[in-house]
């Protein structure tokens, strides 16, 4: 066993030591090529789709395939955006879970709709990158190493955006995606709700682990159904008013020692996730039964009053 020692950048930015163990015995990676005997591919397709099960680290064989409709390359071994000059007619590219580190390449695009890059290594998106997908309905960017919402200003048709999972500090940039109905930021390095209240459309919103002490900046988000807050840091609901329409609401392992705030949404909630809470006393349970008149799902295990009984 081989054993190699030093120094590594941890997530915050840190040198941490590092060791890494190589056993010389071990086989060498084995690959799979695209247009290879065993991944084969047709100048006439409209599907390609390797994924999970290979080993794939080219996106290459495809300069024939001006009908492509699909490429699905998930769980491989990717590590640049390439290859796919010749297929204009895209309408779905999943590159979920490779090793990507840029956004490139993609311009030409036009017919593009569904576009998965999460679970990459990306750290930036970079301006002008997404410039062309001017059919593009679904952005998946979570689980990557983004530090700022920036380079969507083109996205005008965009419905569902999903970029939890990052390293954000800040809801930025999302003038122009006036037309989305999803928005995921959970997982992030948020502290406010800010600059989302022209998204009138959104019908779900998720904002779970981040560092929110107050509900606050959802006014003009009239037509939300779904709302999730579970892990934040959370004191007391509020700010929910004008949400007539909330059906689900998840304050799940928050820091709420008393529950109201949702005399707005009495009429259509049905879910609410309140456990993990610090809700002591039955008040909360008889304020909930004076006032709503629809909840049938209510999730309260984690609290001093559930253990009460």
């Amino acid at each position: 066993m081989i054993e190699r020692k030093g120094k590594i950048l941890n997530e915050d930015g840190e040198w941490v030591d590092y060791v890494e163990y190589d056993d010389p015995d071990r086989p060498p990676i084995s690959y799979d090529y695209m247009g290879s005997e065993s991944l084969p591919i047709r100048p006439d397709d409209e599907v390609v789709d390797f994924c999970m099960q290979f080993r794939i680290p080219k996106i290459e064989g495809l300069e024939e395939c001006t009908n492509l409709k699909r490429l699905g390359l998930r769980k491989n071994l990717v590590t640049k955006i390439e290859g796919i000059e010749n297929c204009t007619q895209l309408v779905e590219l999943e590159l979920y879970d490779n090793r990507l580190n840029k956004i490139e390449n993609l311009n030409h695009l036009s017919n593009l709709v569904f576009l998965d890059l999460a679970f990459n290594v990306i750290k930036e998106i970079t301006p002008g990158c997404f410039d062309g997908l001017v059919s593009l309905k679904k952005l998946y960017l979570s689980a990557n190493k983004i530090k700022k919402i920036q380079g969507l200003d083109n996205l005008q048709s965009l419905e569902v955006l999903d970029i939890g999972d990052n390293r954000l500090r800040k809801i930025e940039n999302l003038e122009n995606l006036t037309g989305l109905t999803e928005l995921h930021l959970a997982k992030n390095k948020l502290q406010v709700i800010e600059n989302i209240g022209h998204l009138k459309g959104l019908y779900m919103l998720t904002l779970q682990a981040n560092f929110i002490k107050e509900i606050t900046g959802l006014e003009e988000l009239v037509n939300l159904e779904q709302l999730y807050f579970q892990q934040n840091k959370i004191t007391k609901i509020s700010g929910l008013e004008t949400l007539h329409k909330l059906e689900i609401f998840d304050v799940a392992v928050n820091e709420i020692t008393e529950v109201g705030g949702l005399e707005s949404c009495a009429e259509t909630l049905d879910e609410l996730w309140i456990n993990n809470n610090a809700l002591a006393d039955w008040k909360s349970m008889e304020y909930l039964g004076a006032t709503m008149k629809k909840l049938t799902n209510i999730y309260l295990a984690g609290n001093p009053v559930y253990q009460k009984g």
